[in-house]
């Protein structure tokens, strides 16, 4: 038995279109990578009391792909417990 509920370190997640060129993904991903992992950037977040807590795409797929493979069978119970 999977537990269905997680608790998520991701808030505010940035998704490309679906059906985004490759190659096109993974300069998102490098792009943020290297802002985040930036000293001067970090310094400014600091600065202003920002919350930085990078989740890598890896991990964030896998809480969606885990989400969106529940069984038929338990999202009509949950549908009926939230009153969807």
């Amino acid at each position: 038995m999977r537990r269905i509920g997680t608790q998520y370190r991701f808030f505010r997640p940035f998704a490309a279109p679906p059906k985004a060129p490759a190659d096109r993904v993974e300069v998102l991903r490098r792009a943020f990578k290297a802002t985040l992992e930036d000293p001067e950037f970090l310094a400014l977040a600091k600065k202003t009391r920002m919350v930085i807590d990078h989740v890598p795409a890896a991990e964030v797929a896998a809480q969606v792909n885990r989400v969106l493979s529940t069984s038929p069978a338990v999202k009509g119970k949950l549908r009926n417990i939230i009153g969807n």
